[in-house]
């Protein structure tokens, strides 16, 4: 996991842009909010290029999509 200290960083940019419809059109790309979305994207056929964490609730944030995840897989496979 990397951390990102500045607002000036390319990614940081990129994903600030993706807030409005023309930074998505220009970027071909969007932002999932929420970790019942994050997850239910991962096990679409969507492609996801980052996961982005706010520092104070990362771990926290891992934790709860992990634990999403491992119920999506195994309700998945009954």
């Amino acid at each position: 996991m990397r951390t990102l200290e500045s607002d000036q960083n390319h990614k940081f940019k990129v994903w600030k842009r993706l807030k409005s419809s023309r930074g998505r059109k220009k970027e071909d790309a969007f932002l999932v909010e929420s970790q019942k979305l994050v997850a239910e994207a991962l096990f679409s056929s969507l492609e996801a290029e980052s996961l982005i964490f706010r520092k104070s609730d990362a771990l926290s944030s891992q934790e709860k999509l992990t634990d999403q995840l491992k119920k999506r897989t195994s309700s998945d496979q009954n």
